[in-house]
């Protein structure tokens, strides 16, 4: 909860943005949520609609989260870094998560 509080915080300010260079976060998380979506959306199938949505949705962005978590942790590799860091290591992670999911329902809806 307090890392949802401190990104709503944080978002009230364009240079604390530019600061977490989440500027750079949002549009590349964005374009991989809908290049997952592109890739996957067509062999997800199932008989009930409201799953066949769900998954097309949950599959990708599942696939794309597990893909942020990595890059952040190969940006700590090989190095202790402190409570701070991490905490903002983890909003990070869930700012891309936002855009990515994004682009996978919207990639979605156009598709």
């Amino acid at each position: 909860m307090n890392t949802i509080k401190s990104i709503l915080t944080d978002c009230k300010s364009w240079n604390k943005i530019l600061l977490n260079r989440w500027h750079l976060h949002a549009p590349i998380a964005f374009v991989i949520g809908c290049g997952l979506y592109w890739i996957l959306g067509n062999s997800i199938t199932d008989i009930y609609i409201f799953s066949k949505v769900l998954l097309k949705i949950l599959i990708p962005s599942i696939l794309g989260l597990a893909g942020l978590w990595l890059f952040e942790a190969w940006q700590k590799r090989g190095r202790i870094i402190g409570e701070i860091e991490m905490f903002e290591s983890k909003k990070d992670l869930w700012v891309g998560e936002f855009f990515l999911v994004l682009g996978v329902v919207l990639t979605y809806l156009i598709l």
